[in-house]
C-alpha cells in the first residue's frame, strides 16, 4: 500500500527543474522555493522563514482571511497556528508545471492533504466525525513574488474543486502514524 500523503513529491518537480536551470538568479530562486517547501514539510519554521523577505504578503484568494497574513510576525503566527498547530502540515504538492522568469515563480499542480476531523471543521469543511480523519484535494497554482535579493515576497494561492469528492473520511488505518501520534500528543 502507498502512503495517502507523500510529501517527497513536493520536492520532486523542483528538483528536476533545479538539475537543469543554468540562470544563476533563477537557481537562486528555485532553491529557496525548495528550502521553503522542505520547511514546510519538516516543521521547521526558522527554515520556512529564512526563505522570506522583510515584510512577506500572503494571498489566499477566495479563502478566509486568516489565510492571508501580512508582515513577517503575521506570517510566522499563521505558520504557528494554523498549519503547526492547526494540523495542516502534512500535505503533498505533486506540481505539473513550474514557470520561472526574473521576478516570479508559479507553481501548480494537485494539493492533497490531511485533516483531523475537529480542525476541518474548525475551517468550515463538512464533517460528521471530529475524531475522523479526512483527506482534501484541491488543484492549486501559487504565485511566488521575489524582491532584488531573491527572497520570496510572499504567496498568491488559488485553488479550484476538481472531483465532487474533493474532502472525504478515510480510514484511520490510512493515516500515516506520524500524523496520527502529532494529533494524540497535542
Amino acid at each position: 500500500m502507498t502512503d495517502i500523503i507523500d510529501p517527497t513529491k513536493t520536492f520532486r518537480l523542483l528538483e528536476e527543474r533545479i538539475a537543469k536551470t543554468t540562470n544563476p538568479r533563477h537557481l537562486l530562486m528555485l532553491h529557496r522555493v525548495l528550502d521553503h517547501a522542505m520547511g514546510e514539510a519538516n516543521l521547521d519554521l526558522d527554515l520556512v522563514m529564512s526563505t522570506l523577505a522583510a515584510d512577506p504578503r500572503y494571498v489566499a484568494w477566495g479563502a478566509p482571511a486568516d489565510l492571508s497574513p501580512v508582515g513577517r510576525q503575521a506570517v510566522r503566527t499563521f505558520y504557528e497556528a494554523t498549519i503547526v498547530k492547526g494540523g495542516q502540515w502534512f500535505l503533498e504538492m505533486e506540481m505539473d508545471r513550474i514557470v520561472v522568469d526574473d521576478d516570479t515563480i508559479v507553481t501548480e499542480g494537485f494539493l492533497r492533504s490531511l485533516y483531523y476531523g475537529a480542525d476541518a471543521a474548525t475551517r468550515g469543511f463538512p464533517v460528521d466525525d471530529q475524531d475522523g480523519f479526512y483527506l482534501l484535494m484541491l488543484r492549486m497554482l501559487v504565485v511566488w513574488p521575489f524582491d532584488a535579493e531573491g527572497f520570496i515576497k510572499g504567496e498568491e494561492t488559488y485553488t479550484a474543486i476538481t472531483t465532487p469528492d474533493f474532502f472525504k473520511k478515510v480510514d484511520t488505518s490510512e493515516v500515516p502514524q506520524k500524523f496520527r501520534d502529532f494529533i494524540a500528543a497535542r
